[in-house]
């Protein structure tokens, strides 16, 4: 499920990392070689943004439910800018809210990351498991998908989330669980232009990169390329 997560996150163009497949040989010299699937998730860092067109050394934050977002780069510059863009989504000033959002914010990559979670039920990862990159320079945010391992109706104990509510990243409701969907989506889904927006691109998705012939086809292909390599 990580694999395809992040695949259709880089795929709708929202800066992600990659996830690829390789086969781990525990120790060759063995008599009894143990072979391992596994799949490596490239990591979010100064590497990760320089390669993909960012300056790595813009600040990188991870949002995390109990501790709030942890600042991952220049940590003797402090969290100023991050309270600062966070504070300016609490407005109740819809005008204010709206300026904020469309200055401060890659409005695109938001919109599409509310998209490919819904679809993929990434129910963890709207209060939870996201990574900010700012530019001081440009004073603009665009977010990064982590963590991907709950997605698909797979949860902790109960598929509760399998089928995600559309305003999940504004109320954070779904039929058998709520929690906050947290200090980004909130504000950003309030402004009824981009949640318009978010509705019409989740219907896009659905007809397009999201078709169900397209899923099972991706599955059937991965299915096909692991049953091979373990022969």
């Amino acid at each position: 499920v990580e694999y395809m997560g992040f695949w259709f996150f880089r795929s709708l163009g929202v800066l992600a990392p990659r996830a690829d497949w390789y086969r781990v040989i525990e120790n060759p010299t063995l008599p009894e070689k143990h072979h391992a699937q596994c799949l490596a998730i490239q990591q979010v860092n100064e590497r990760f943004i320089e390669m993909n067109g960012r300056d790595s050394k813009q600040d990188l934050y991870k949002w995390e439910n109990d501790t709030y977002f942890v600042k991952h780069t220049n940590l003797e510059a402090g969290r100023t800018a991050l309270r600062i863009f966070v504070e300016s989504l609490q407005t109740t000033d819809q005008a204010k809210l709206k300026e904020s959002i469309f200055r401060h914010m890659r409005v695109e990559s938001f919109l599409r990351y509310s998209v490919i979670s819904i679809l993929i039920s990434n129910w963890d990862g709207f209060f939870n498991n996201m990574f900010l990159y700012h530019d001081p320079g440009l004073d603009m945010w665009e977010c990064i998908p982590w963590d991907l391992d709950k997605t698909f109706g797979y949860t902790d104990n109960d598929p509760m989330f399998v089928a995600m509510p559309i305003n999940y990243p504004l109320d954070g409701q779904a039929p058998k669980e709520s929690r906050s969907p947290g200090p980004i989506s909130r504000p950003f889904h309030k402004i009824p232009e981009l949640h318009e927006r978010y509705i019409y691109q989740l219907r896009d998705a659905l007809n397009g990169l999201f078709a169900k012939e397209r899923i099972q086809g991706m599955m059937q292909e991965i299915e096909d390329l692991l049953l091979a390599d373990s022969k």
